[in-house]
């Protein structure tokens, strides 16, 4: 989505800007959607074919074929799957 954020790492500790900050990966699977202004924290996982709502932000494991809304994310569906 427009404006989306993917962050992995947390830029500089907060007591200390000389050292850096936390980082861990991020995994986004295939057929992902996330809408505008989302931000996507360091260390979560967004499951395939998971919708996530415009302003949320995802902080740890989003499952696959779920829509997810809200600071933090949350589950608020699920999507039928058509393998």
């Amino acid at each position: 989505g427009q404006y989306a954020i993917v962050m992995d790492d947390d830029y500089h500790a907060v007591d200390d800007h000389s050292k850096p900050g936390l980082h861990a990966p991020i995994v986004i699977e295939d057929d992902v959607w996330i809408g505008a202004r989302v931000v996507v924290l360091r260390g979560s996982h967004i499951g395939r074919g998971a919708v996530i709502g415009a302003n949320s932000v995802v902080k740890g494991r989003i499952p696959p074929f779920t829509v997810a809304v809200g600071m933090p994310a949350r589950v608020i569906r699920e999507i039928p799957r058509r393998d």
